[in-house]
């Protein structure tokens, strides 16, 4: 018996969104640069459930689109910039525009690219975040398979059996198809 759940990726321009999905699918880092568009629909399974991963834009032009897919979301990961203090600043408006459309629902924010830091990295204490919090980067892979476990305990998943194959399908937001 298998599961699903949508995850949805959050975060500013040029945090690691993309790299955080191909560090974890496909276990390699990239420096190339490819702003994502809208959004980008990839597939993992973790244990006996299937994640669908709504890798997002994360500029502004692309907000209308994107918050089409906090309806469906049973999580949220949010990638910050550790080297840039703007993005951390922007958590709590990421943090603010999911509880517009969904409550309750789980977050945890990962603060990217410490691999570029000299000394241990602590969030500063002038920034509230109520929501676990782990330091990541995604080009070593530090902490990327922590993530999961982390998260996943909290979020609600849907229950897929042969006679309700459909609703993987239906899961996925249309405009995804």
């Amino acid at each position: 018996m298998s599961t699903v759940c949508n995850i949805i990726l959050l975060g500013d321009t040029g945090v690691g969104k993309t790299c955080f999905v191909t560090r974890l699918l496909k276990g390699y880092f990239t420096e190339s640069y490819i702003t994502t568009l809208g959004a980008e629909y990839l597939h993992y399974e973790y244990n006996d459930t299937i994640i669908n991963i709504f890798d997002t834009a994360g500029q502004e032009r692309y907000e209308a689109l994107c918050s089409s897919y906090y309806r469906k979301a049973n999580g949220v990961i949010l990638v910050y910039d550790v080297t840039d203090s703007n993005s951390l600043k922007n958590v709590s408006k990421w943090i603010e525009k999911v509880n517009k459309f969904v409550e309750d629902i789980p977050i945890i924010i990962c603060a990217n690219k410490i691999d570029l830091l000299e000394e241990e990295y602590t969030p500063p204490s002038n920034i509230q975040i109520n929501h676990s919090c782990i330091k990541i980067s995604c080009k070593t892979g530090e902490n990327i398979d922590k993530i999961l476990p982390m998260l996943m305990p909290n979020v609600n998943t849907i229950e897929i059996t042969s006679s309700t194959i459909e609703a993987l399908w239906s899961y996925v937001p249309c405009y995804m198809l």
